[in-house]
């Protein structure tokens, strides 16, 4: 069991708190040899390659490591003009403009020839300086307090190189710094494992809601049911006495505007202008609204009047995410379908159907590699759907809303236990960064990699 040191002493820091007494207190300034950061080269987005040298940005920088799935490449030319800004083994890297200010890692000999841009700071540690510490000290809640603290106000969410050079920290003997290195190292990886385990298994649960779906709304939930072919290729065999027809003949489809009314103040006699961003998780969010007046509320209903039990979904963007009206309140919608609800169908099966690959397919079948994501009026009804009598949609959405409930109940206690372990993992490195654990006497396991 880990424990405390013996005595601590309070160097007057007030976030900082107590650190063990024989410790000291230092600054960015005088542990690293460079603090600096690269350019946008010539051209921009314009003259990025496919292949060459990996020019490293804010997006490309995670406190779990580098993701370089995304990375831009620059040209040899390029590369030696920006030799100022040259990325070498032992650097870290960290972010310090825009929402990920303060994400950062390290570069390793993997990485190879590589540069940044002006959106992430090199800090090259001198001899005295262990990589590793430099940025768990960074990732630690030490360094991102700093981070947060130093770019409030006129410096918000942007960090300058003066403010880095006087980032202050516990500063151990190299040997106890090497300790806490690999200790954290050691922890961290196996935090690290489990994290990853179970994100894989919220993939996995992912797959399955998915498949679940697609089994009840194109086979039904009759496993030995004579099935015949549906003559459409994505769609495959469906069961015998179904049939196929146009979503135009199951519901009555309309959409909202497209232009953009002019918003004004909250008062008692305006109302919601619902778009694609309201529509989260099966839910419409009133929270961030844009209002409208009475009289453009008046002109939008009488194309889309939005009722109880109706389902509303996102034209533009993200397509698709359809949500069940359960609100009296009156709203106008924009760039949203409206699928108007009928007694002789179950709109529950409604928004299964569009979360299958049936709806999916389709969609991406009449993207026109537009800019941006947008399915019409038309698309929508002449989608190709089965026929199912009223009974059996019924039976098909109460079968699934009992097995995706049974799914994202365990997707939500896994998520939950993701966010504990890096609620956890976040603690300990802190704890172990200002001294509040003793690691001196800590040792590998034998079979520790």
């Amino acid at each position: 069991m880990m424990k405390p040191y013996p005595k601590y002493k309070d160097f007057g820091v007030e976030w900082l708190g107590e650190i063990p007494e024989q410790w000291n207190l230092k600054k960015i300034k005088y542990i690293t040899t460079k603090i600096g950061s690269g350019v946008t080269p010539k051209g921009g987005a314009d003259s990025y390659q496919k292949t060459g040298y990996p020019l490293l940005r804010s997006q490309n920088i995670h406190f779990e490591g580098l993701r370089l799935d995304d990375v831009a490449y620059i040209s040899e030319d390029i590369f030696n003009d920006m030799r100022n800004s040259e990325v070498f083994n032992g650097d870290v890297l960290l972010n310090i403009t825009g929402a990920s200010i303060g994400r950062c890692y390290y570069a390793d000999k993997n990485l190879g020839k590589a540069n940044v841009n002006q959106h992430v700071c090199i800090l090259r540690p001198n001899d005295q300086t262990e990589t590793k510490y430099l940025f768990l000290i960074l990732s630690s809640n030490v360094g991102q307090l700093q981070v947060f603290n130093k770019q409030v106000g006129a410096n918000r969410e942007g960090l300058n190189f003066e403010q880095l050079k006087n980032f202050i920290f516990p500063n151990p003997t190299k040997q106890e710094r090497v300790k806490i290195a690999n200790f954290l190292d050691h922890k961290t990886r196996l935090i690290d494992t489990l994290i990853e385990k179970k994100k894989r298994l919220i993939d996995l649960l992912k797959e399955e809601r998915t498949a679940v779906i697609n089994e009840a709304v194109t086979k039904g939930l009759d496993p030995d049911v004579p099935m015949k072919d549906s003559g459409i290729e994505w769609l495959g065999e469906i069961p015998e006495h179904w049939e196929i027809c146009a979503f135009k003949y199951i519901v009555v489809v309309k959409d909202g505007t497209h232009d953009t009314p002019k918003p004004v103040p909250f008062s008692d006699n305006v109302y919601p202008l619902i778009t694609s961003k309201n529509l989260k998780n099966g839910f419409i969010d009133f929270k961030e609204t844009t209002f409208i007046s009475e009289e453009e509320h008046k002109k939008i209903i009488l194309r889309s009047n939005v009722s109880y039990g109706d389902i509303i979904m996102p034209m533009i963007g993200t397509i698709g995410n359809p949500v069940i009206v359960n609100t009296k309140r009156e709203f106008s919608i924009k760039n949203v379908a409206l699928f108007k609800s009928n007694p002789n169908v179950s709109m529950s099966y409604i928004t299964y159907l569009f979360n299958s690959t049936i709806i999916s397919t389709q969609f991406d079948l009449n993207q026109s590699g537009g800019v941006q994501n947008f399915v019409s009026l038309s698309i929508l009804n002449n989608l190709i759907i089965p026929k199912v009598k009223l009974h059996k949609q019924q039976e098909i959405a109460d079968y699934l809303d009992k097995e995706t409930t049974r799914i994202d109940t365990i997707t939500a206690k896994t998520t939950k236990e993701i966010e504990l372990l890096q609620e956890y993992r976040t603690a300990l490195i802190s704890e172990v960064v200002t001294g509040k654990i003793d690691v001196r006497d800590w040792k590998a396991p034998e079979n520790a990699c």
